[in-house]
């Protein structure tokens, strides 16, 4: 446990409830936790009635699903597929997921689906600011992509905190059109695809979370500021 003396100050940019699992844990530890999303996402209207005939539907994020499903949607025969455990954990709600993503590389994740799905075309429902790394894996013709929602940046002052932790580069753009990253502060990025964007812009040393799960999360933390 941390003394007030040497109390660390965490950044998250998503918005967590105080009885959040990660959120107690970490002030278990003795850190002061701030949880903010620095993006804000929106639905956007798709008509359902231009579906292809898949054979997969793929979803990148728990948002995907979430806004996909709004609309009541029946997948028919096409089966599920998940970038990760997070992802998949939401999927179920609403039918088998007969893929999960078992790394935090999205390129490597994009591989294994790409050889798992062989021939078959494949739905991709999305945002606006999707990097489609795991379309960009298949052939053209078997992608299909479907924006399902859109994401705007919000970015604001944070404030000064011991360790940021990024969780999209979306939010990671937003901090940086309102902050500036100081040379003692530590930097942890959700996957690689986070990490990438911030190493771009100029962030050294960023510390990237080996998943999504808080035990990965809370041990990037402390492996950040252990360095």
């Amino acid at each position: 446990m941390l003394t007030n003396m040497n109390r660390k100050k965490i950044f998250i940019s998503r918005d967590l409830d105080e009885d959040n699992h990660l959120i107690v844990t970490l002030k278990n530890e003795g850190y002061e936790v701030e949880t903010r999303a620095l993006t804000k996402t929106f639905a956007v209207d798709f008509d359902s009635s231009i579906f292809p005939t898949v054979d997969w539907i793929f979803f990148s994020s728990k948002n995907s699903v979430e806004f996909f499903f709004k609309k009541n949607l029946a997948v028919g025969k096409a089966r599920l597929a998940a970038i990760g455990q997070g992802t998949a954990k939401v999927l179920s709600k609403y039918g088998t997921v007969g893929f999960i993503g078992q790394t935090n590389k999205t390129e490597e994740v994009a591989r294994d689906f790409a050889r798992k799905a062989g021939k078959s075309v494949v739905l991709f429902p999305m945002s606006d600011r999707s990097l489609r790394t795991v379309q960009r894996a298949m052939p053209e013709e078997q992608v299909h992509d479907l924006i399902v929602y859109r994401t705007e940046e919000r970015g604001f002052s944070v404030g000064n905190h011991d360790v940021l932790v990024f969780t999209s580069p979306s939010n990671a753009e937003a901090f940086l059109s309102a902050n500036t990253i100081g040379e003692q502060q530590k930097v942890v990025a959700f996957g690689k695809s986070t990490g990438a964007f911030l190493s771009n812009n100029g962030i050294r040393r960023v510390h990237i979370s080996k998943g999504t799960s808080d035990e990965a999360i809370v041990s990037a933390i402390k492996k950040a500021l252990d360095s």
